[in-house]
């Protein structure tokens, strides 16, 4: 209780936020059993083939060899179990063929040439290695150098920088509009409820962010300090603030397929590992806007991405439909698609919060301060 409430009345939440993850990464080491591995452990790592049943015919294995190597007196009995080895050796080594066909057969069939999907997180977790980073073509036609600036080059086309400098009257007026005080209501606060239930929506199995904290551990600690967890979502709810820490992530860059040699940037898919505490806060932010667009029918019938029990399946049905009357007539039918190349890496946020503002979104959904500072700078939240 006397936690919720100094969350409730501290100034500086960024630094509170700190402190009490610093607080269950500490309770995590002393409490969690730690494994640790030799340099001769980690060179002996088990192949993705491996079985438990492998595992049982090497023991077996071994045994009738040392069986076989002691006998020396009794021919009979010495050929014998020379004969056993051998053949259970030879079992053996036939199934270690098949389950090397079998593994590679379910690995080509699940990781296909266009969906490197499936690898991420053992990527994430350290249990594949990745292809080294290459040399990369610079906006000016020169090449990166060194692996840092490879990375940097990376980087800047990944994430490119909002410069306000080079933006037109057109958008400086936007982000003028958006940076005027908005007077709609206060959205509800967070219940406990909400917030159990969007932490357990999160799969306890994949990789963590830079903090290591996982969804398991971060409900954990959420069933025994429920009302400080709540008490934080709801003042950076009031306040405006989405937390530092919570922006960091961990970015894995992945070669796409048949690009292995390009010196694009683009050859690099970035996945994000984020600290499950800005998920949890960006996935309660997601459900509270989509619940005001759908309650106020703000959202095209046609929109079928990013929106809840639609798929891209209810695209190709709906093409379907328009164009199936037309081919019954002998007519012809053109269709045009567009790929925005990198969109959402490229978006512009002023644009979003006006679109949120002109839909009379709740205050505390889109704040109502600049963009970039949610809040004073005496808050220390960007």
């Amino acid at each position: 209780m006397q936690l919720s409430k100094t969350a409730e009345i501290v100034k500086d939440l960024e630094k509170f936020l700190d402190t009490f993850t610093e607080t269950l990464q500490s309770t995590c080491r002393r409490t969690f059993k730690t494994i640790r591995t030799s340099n001769k452990t980690k060179k002996m790592k088990s192949v993705p083939w491996w079985t438990a049943n492998l595992t049982i015919m090497r023991k077996i294995i071994s045994a009738l060899r040392r069986q076989y190597q002691i006998t020396r007196n009794e021919e009979e009995v010495r050929e014998s179990r020379k004969r056993k080895y051998f053949e259970e050796r030879k079992k053996y080594q036939n199934e270690i063929k098949k389950e090397k066909f079998n593994s590679w057969k379910e690995y080509c069939s699940v990781t296909s040439s266009v969906n490197p999907w499936s690898q991420v997180y053992k990527l994430a977790a350290g249990k594949v290695r990745n292809s080294i980073m290459t040399t990369l073509r610079k906006p000016d036609g020169s090449e990166s150098a060194n692996i840092l600036d490879t990375m940097k080059t990376m980087v800047n086309h990944l994430i490119p920088e909002d410069i306000e400098e080079e933006e037109s009257y057109y958008h400086k007026q936007i982000r003028k509009t958006v940076e005027e005080p908005i007077d709609t209501r206060d959205d509800t606060e967070f219940t406990q409820g909400e917030i159990k239930q969007t932490i357990e929506s999160f799969n306890g199995k994949k990789a963590p962010g830079i903090d290591g904290i996982t969804s398991g551990i971060y409900l954990r600690a959420f069933n025994t300090l429920p009302r400080l967890i709540t008490e934080i979502y709801n003042q950076c709810l009031k306040r405006g603030c989405f937390p530092r820490r919570w922006k960091v992530a961990k970015i894995i860059p992945i070669t796409k397929p048949g690009k292995e040699n390009s010196k694009d940037p683009s050859k690099y898919r970035p996945i994000s590992l984020l600290n499950i505490g800005g998920k949890v806060l960006e996935k309660l932010l997601i459900t509270r806007i989509n619940h005001h667009l759908n309650k106020n029918g703000l959202l095209a019938n046609s929109q079928y991405g990013f929106t809840p029990q639609k798929s891209t399946t209810d695209v190709v049905m709906e093409a379907k439909k328009y164009i199936q009357p037309e081919l019954e007539t002998r007519k012809i039918v053109i269709m045009t698609s567009l790929d925005i190349t990198g969109a959402f890496d490229v978006v512009w946020w002023p644009s979003i919060l006006k679109g949120l503002k002109n839909s009379s979104c709740p205050r505390y959904l889109c704040g109502d301060s600049a963009p970039t500072t949610l809040l004073p700078a005496s808050d220390n939240c960007t």
